[in-house]
């Protein structure tokens, strides 16, 4: 891992460098600029209020905050898995005439994802806010859940990435795949409230963004301690195939080039 640790502090400027191109990119034919990035989910957060408290008067604490927290996460992971399968193929022009790690344009990704997230946040603050959430340190949690969000998203995207190379359908077959993930990971209904118990339970070991989303609701908004041994197992998982994704591409750079 010493090569990866040492080519992420040769690209870091490049990966920055590119994450704000994007980011300015998407707003080249923007009236309102970078105001877009906190509008939009702010628009969004008015949609849910309006569909979960009039239209389906859902009486969960913190309705529209408990939607926006599970949205918000939700979205970076799913979006970074399903940009991944073809991030190759869309830098194929750029890969085939320098050297870069790999990862790298996975990184850049990331970062463009990571900083939309971190937008998000401001609705969010408002949310809580107007519901009057109390401050607790168990709101500190939310640095180490995050941080699992991202080594996870990293380690699967690793492995999408390389295998999105050689095989065409896999962003559809991911997609079918993630679209099941979603409704089983409680992004719009609590899980411990709605299903049985034991049922909710296996749901949390097995399915790690039940678990993320369920612990970010639980720092953000419900001052409740962190599942410390289940946060951490899952940890440990997505360190591994962090590991298992970046030794994979490096041992494959040299075929991509001759598939692409």
């Amino acid at each position: 891992m010493k090569r990866f640790f040492d080519d992420l502090k040769k690209y870091r400027g490049y990966m920055t460098y590119a994450a704000m191109a994007q980011l300015k990119a998407e707003l080249a034919n923007s009236w309102l600029g970078g105001l877009w990035w906190v509008l939009e989910p702010t628009l969004n957060m008015l949609v849910y209020m309006f569909v979960f408290t009039v239209v389906f008067q859902r009486t969960t604490t913190y309705v529209v905050a408990f939607i926006v927290v599970g949205l918000t996460y939700w979205r970076f992971f799913n979006t970074t898995v399903i940009s991944s399968i073809t991030l190759m193929k869309r830098y194929r022009a750029v890969i085939s005439k320098t050297y870069i790690p790999k990862f790298v344009l996975l990184g850049s990704a990331m970062l463009v994802n990571g900083f939309k997230l971190l937008c998000s946040y401001a609705p969010l603050i408002v949310l809580m806010v107007y519901y009057q959430v109390p401050l607790s340190l168990h709101m500190l949690a939310i640095i180490p859940v995050t941080a699992v969000l991202f080594l996870l998203t990293f380690g699967v995207s690793c492995l999408c990435m390389h295998v999105g190379v050689y095989l065409e359908d896999l962003q559809k077959l991911m997609t079918i795949a993630l679209q099941m993930v979603f409704y089983i990971s409680g992004v719009f209904y609590p899980i411990n409230e709605m299903l049985e118990e034991s049922v909710a339970r296996s749901i949390f070991v097995f399915n790690p963004m039940a678990m993320i989303l369920y612990e970010a609701r639980n720092a953000l908004l419900y001052a409740q301690s962190c599942q410390w041994e289940v946060l951490g197992l899952w940890a440990l998982v997505a360190v591994l195939l962090s590991i298992w994704g970046v030794t994979v591409i490096y041992k494959s750079e040299s075929r991509y080039i001759k598939v692409l």
